[in-house]
């Protein structure tokens, strides 16, 4: 054991790096120069600084298109959007207090359209 204690002492007096004379009161200064000159002020263009709000206005346009191509299903063959029409005209003509005049002709054709197969329907089944 007394052989290793006395090579641990020979290596610690025998530094393996040595650091120049001054080296790290010059370093600051070295660091310095090195780096560039500081700019007067950022330029940005009108583009730059606007584009993050053109993304999101294409977005949000994006969305509201794909939202009414997905939820107006009914819209292709043309019954559907019409009964809907109807639906929401006849619910805010009832909501409303001063509710104008149905045109009563369009709403009986209506009814007539949509109610005619299972009036027929019923009937048939009555009779059997």
């Amino acid at each position: 054991m007394k052989l290793d204690f006395n090579q641990m002492n020979r290596i610690k007096s025998n530094q393996a790096y040595k650091v120049p004379e001054g080296y790290f009161e010059n370093l600051p200064g070295q660091i310095m120069s090195r780096l560039p000159e500081e700019s007067t002020g950022k330029t940005t263009s009108l583009f730059q600084r606007v584009r993050p709000w053109l993304y999101a206005a294409a977005i949000s346009i994006g969305l509201m298109f794909a939202y009414t191509i997905f939820t107006d299903k009914d819209s292709e063959d043309g019954a559907g959007s019409e009964h809907s029409r109807l639906m929401v005209r006849s619910n805010s003509y009832t909501s409303s207090s001063h509710s104008p005049k149905i045109e009563s002709e369009e709403y009986l054709e209506y009814i007539e359209n949509v109610y005619t197969n299972d009036i027929l329907s019923d009937e048939l089944n009555n009779m059997e």
